[in-house]
């Protein structure tokens, strides 16, 4: 699909309004999506919601949806016998022009004005001059193709056929390097897991839950997404959604491990070499300390992670506006009796009031309960979970119960419904017209 078919959808009145608000929609994710370096992501940042998207290019899809919706209603009304487009001898410039816009801008990416434009580095620089010769040969071509065939001067049958050569042409320049191996990827990281290193870095829940750090600047010691596959807990690696708060700010590194119950970590030596280490200060899963810092900003909070005399092993810090009622001192013991995705249950005992800490990330969605009853979950140590707890025996459980999730399932439920009438309606309409013509 290219620059042309769009440009002809909207000079085709077949569209009507909904033309230019595909258009819109495109512009809007493109624009969007370049974050920082266009002015529309930094001018709706402080509106509301608006920065909960903190990853701007995702909103490229809307360009994705808007640009395949156009060239398909532009490409069928260029081979349509019945189009009622403008005049062929306007249309055929439309044709001609669009194909050169395409064209111009891949010889301004070639020569590195556009890319200059918006920063690019010099590897950028590089890779975007190979592809903006691919756009200005390929736009080239559209554009000569489109003007011969509304120009009658061209089959409309070899024209398709023409566009789908370019179109692979395209997706095989821009996408090939993306699967470049020989070998089946289940097959890679099959052996990979059948290694008997691999064994003992798998966590065994709910008894046995420790995570693993397998990569630094210096490189990793496993394949990209190995963690998925072999079901080893990393701290690092693919994540569709990056949170705002994952790695507990600290001293250093080694005690932000240790707070994310880091058991094995990858170690460099001076020459390069690269290993996993076991490591023994590793904080448990679920422990208790009885001692906290409690402040209610986030830059304090941070400050206090980072203090070296910060002793994590007794004291926590808590995000809150509401004081703690812990002892200065306890003992209390926390073992996981359950573990997956959306629950995690904890059977606890302390002889004074303490503050049960958790390893993993916090997140609005998930909520905590003692004994049933529902408290107040606190974000501990700037990105963890805890809860306080009074003396005695007590079953804690943390749940994720998304209300943002339920109301997106009723509305695209309610969404999908009525597109499924619509749809029915619509049909059985131009099903009558079809009888009375």
């Amino acid at each position: 699909m290219c620059i042309r078919d769009r440009v002809v959808a909207l000079a085709s009145n077949r569209l009507g309004g909904l033309r230019w608000f595909l258009l819109g929609m495109g512009l809007l994710g493109l624009f969007y999506g370049m974050g920082d370096k266009f002015f529309i992501h930094s001018l709706v940042w402080n509106l509301p919601f608006f920065k909960l998207f903190r990853n701007p290019v995702r909103m490229a899809s809307f360009l994705v949806l808007g640009a395949s919706v156009l060239s398909g209603f532009g490409l069928d009304e260029l081979i349509s016998n019945n189009s009622n487009l403008i005049e062929k001898n306007k249309l055929a410039k439309v044709g001609l022009i669009s194909g050169l816009l395409v064209a111009f801008l891949g010889l301004l990416t070639v020569t590195g004005f556009i890319p200059k434009i918006f920063g690019a580095t010099q590897e950028i620089l590089q890779s975007s001059s190979s592809s903006g010769v691919i756009a200005l040969i390929i736009g080239a071509a559209v554009g000569i193709i489109s003007y011969l065939v509304l120009k009658g001067s061209f089959p409309k049958f070899g024209a398709v056929i023409a566009i789908l050569v370019l179109t692979i042409i395209d997706l095989f320049a821009f996408g090939i390097k993306q699967n470049q191996g020989m070998v089946n990827p289940e097959q890679v990281y099959q052996a990979t897991n059948d290694e008997p290193s691999m064994q003992g870095l798998k966590s065994n829940p709910p008894k046995d839950i420790f995570r693993v750090n397998m990569r630094n600047q210096q490189g990793m010691l496993m394949k990209r997404n190995q963690g998925c596959i072999s079901d080893i807990m990393l701290i690092e690696g693919y994540n569709p959604l990056l949170l705002q708060r994952i790695i507990p700010p600290a001293k250093d590194e080694s005690t932000s491990n240790d707070l994310l119950n880091v058991k094995f970590g990858i170690e460099t030596d001076d020459k390069g070499g690269a290993g996993l280490t076991e490591r023994k200060t590793a904080y448990p899963h679920v422990r208790f300390v009885y001692n906290a810092i409690v402040t209610n900003d986030d830059s304090s909070a941070s400050k206090l992670m980072k203090d070296p005399s910060m002793d994590f092993s007794k004291t926590a810090v808590v995000n809150s506006d509401k004081k703690l009622n812990l002892s200065a001192d306890g003992v209390g013991t926390a073992n996981i009796t359950s573990y997956d995705n959306q629950q995690i249950s904890i059977d606890a005992q302390t002889d004074k009031n303490g503050l049960l800490l958790l390893s993993e990330i916090w997140f609005p969605a998930w909520k905590v309960f003692i004994d049933g009853k529902e408290t107040n979950l606190l974000r501990t140590n700037y990105s963890l979970r805890g809860v306080e707890v009074p003396s005695g025996k007590h079953k804690v459980e943390f749940k994720y119960e998304s209300v943002a999730y339920d109301n997106g399932l009723i509305i695209t439920s309610i969404s999908g419904l009525i597109a499924v009438i619509c749809t029915i309606l619509f049909g059985i309409k131009n099903r009558k017209l079809s009888q009375i013509n």
